[in-house]
């Protein structure tokens, strides 16, 4: 029976368990994305800036004093203090749970507080006899899969620890249908920890499982506007995207690339694609799936006598959105294709359904990642979302009469206040966003491992993710919002705590929030945040 004992695997759990357990206890208050003092300490910045010859920044006087106090309450009546006896939390415990189970335990977690996961039967035999043995026999320890219980149990947790141990996807471990269940049935505390583990097998031990990765791989990450730099003599962790420096998608300079340096490739797509799998993928996917939710901001969308489907009229704006047509000669059709850096999720899902339909991986990919019924309805949900939350291409015909009239009397230049437009398509996203309460990944926050079991080269992330309540449950709702249009207190206390929100995107997300900075990021402590290089583990 395998015990998991290596010692780079020692080291990584210990510092990952560590370390989350810090963030969600002694530096709790640090590890939301906008922390008490940011609103206070915005509009010092802007006043700053301004009194030394920056060219805004007077406008931040008219944010009251009163309103910084009480947005302070309110963050404080949604982020509580924790103690690590506090925390409640899962994770797949193996054949051998103490491994894990003792480092939650003296870092001040309580064994009734956790609950352990594992699939196969010797594995849990031997897991229910050496905790039954031990010291912990309030440990809980579940025959079956994760996803399932997140399915009909309602308990939340403040770290997951899904060490999975297999590649993501897998089409026999099925471990992006485990990841994405945790974010469709909200199973982290806001702010929580996800702590993930993947492998990645050589050339030698599995060509076809590599070879299939490196094309979701390089297919996920061609279209991204920013990659990581890791190159050691560098002082930037990033660089722009592959399009910038001329890759063409599918051709084989590109592949190349990818596949010859395959550790960091799929190092990079695991963080991203867990990022956006938890703040655009899986809440668009909420968002279509309910059409009571759809009614607050949109009209006419749905076929009448099918409304599980989009009218005939809006499927070929769709098309149009995200397929050339024999009538693009005129610059219009393939938007998603033109901009794709703006669409970045939306063109990789497309490159990847447009892979060998055949191939168990790529099949796989989609099967797992949608939670709604068939993989066409969710591209048709995916793209939905990206072209209504767009504007300029005929979305204001399906405005509800609530979106028309906020739409009607929403000027952005008469908002040019700060360092960006706020436009109306941010208005519309950051609004559907408050309903749908979508997770944000703290950047700073990220720790990121690499290191070698046996042969096989394995993956450990550690992503803080924060519901941003004290954004979304600040601002008004939808109809409450068109009479505070003139507020321009509250609207700078929204825009300056959206500010916090953007500048964990700006490298990572240009599907939303893109563009609304307050503060620009050459002002030291609003700086765009970037993920810390991977530490590879090496005994």
């Amino acid at each position: 029976m395998k015990n998991y004992q290596e010692s780079e695997k020692e080291i990584v759990r210990k510092e990952a368990l560590t370390n989350a357990i810090q963030y969600l206890t002694k530096e709790r208050f640090k590890t939301t994305i906008a922390y008490k003092s940011y609103l206070k300490d915005a509009k010092e910045a802007l006043i700053n800036k301004y009194n030394n010859g920056g060219n805004y920044g007077e406008i931040a006087y008219e944010l009251t004093d009163e309103t910084i106090k009480r947005w302070e309450k309110f963050y404080e009546s949604i982020v509580q203090s924790k103690k690590p006896s506090e925390l409640k939390i899962a994770y797949l415990c193996g054949p051998n749970p103490l491994n894990d189970l003792h480092i939650m335990i003296n870092l001040g977690v309580l064994p009734e507080n956790v609950w352990a996961f594992e699939l196969g039967d010797n594995e849990y035999s031997n897991a229910i006899m050496e905790t039954l043995n031990s010291k912990y026999p309030y440990l809980k320890i579940i025959k079956g899969d994760m996803s399932i219980f997140f399915e009909y149990n309602p308990i939340k947790f403040d770290i997951i620890y899904f060490d999975a141990c297999a590649p993501l996807p897998s089409p026999s471990s099925k471990t992006l249908k485990s990841l994405v269940s945790i974010f469709k049935n909200h199973k982290l505390n806001s702010p929580g920890a996800l702590i993930t583990n993947f492998s990645l097998p050589t050339q030698e031990q599995d060509a076809h499982t590599n070879d299939s990765i490196a094309k979701i791989v390089g297919a996920y990450l061609h279209p991204k506007a920013f990659l990581e730099n890791n190159e050691d003599d560098s002082d930037s962790r990033i660089k722009d995207g592959a399009e910038t420096y001329g890759y063409i998608y599918g051709e084989e300079e590109w592949n190349k690339t990818v596949s010859s340096d395959l550790n960091n490739y799929y190092g990079q797509y695991l963080t991203r694609f867990i990022n956006d799998i938890a703040s655009v993928i899986v809440p668009y996917q909420k968002i279509f799936n309910s059409k009571e939710f759809l009614k607050i901001f949109f009209k006419d969308i749905f076929d009448k006598k099918s409304h599980d489907k989009l009218n005939k009229e809006l499927k070929e704006k769709l098309y149009n959105f995200t397929h050339f047509t024999d009538d693009d000669e005129d610059g219009y059709g393939g938007d998603i294709f033109v901009d794709s850096m703006l669409y970045s999720i939306l063109v990789s899902i497309y490159y990847i359904d447009d892979l060998d339909k055949k191939n168990k991986f790529f099949k796989s990919f989609f099967n797992e990642l949608s939670i709604l019924k068939n993989k066409d309805m969710f591209v048709d949900a995916i793209s939905f979302i990206f072209y209504i939350f767009d504007q300029g291409n005929g979305q204001e015909k399906y405005y509800s009469d609530s979106l028309q009239n906020l739409s009607n009397n929403w000027n952005a230049f008469s908002r040019h206040y700060l360092c960006d437009l706020f436009l109306f398509h941010q208005l519309k996203e950051l609004l559907a966003r408050q309903l749908c309460v979508p997770y944000h990944l703290n950047i700073e926050k990220t720790n990121r491992w690499t290191y070698k079991a046996k042969e096989t080269q394995m993956f450990t992330d550690l992503l803080v993710f924060d519901e941003c309540r004290y954004l979304y449950d600040w601002m008004p709702t939808l109809d409450m919002l068109e009479t505070n249009l003139n507020n321009l207190d509250m609207e700078l206390s929204i825009r300056l705590i959206l500010d916090a929100v953007s500048k964990h995107t700006l490298y990572y997300n240009k599907e939303y929030f893109y563009g609304t900075s307050a503060l620009d990021i050459g002002i030291k402590g609003f700086e765009g945040k970037v993920l810390k290089k991977r530490k590879n583990i090496k005994s």
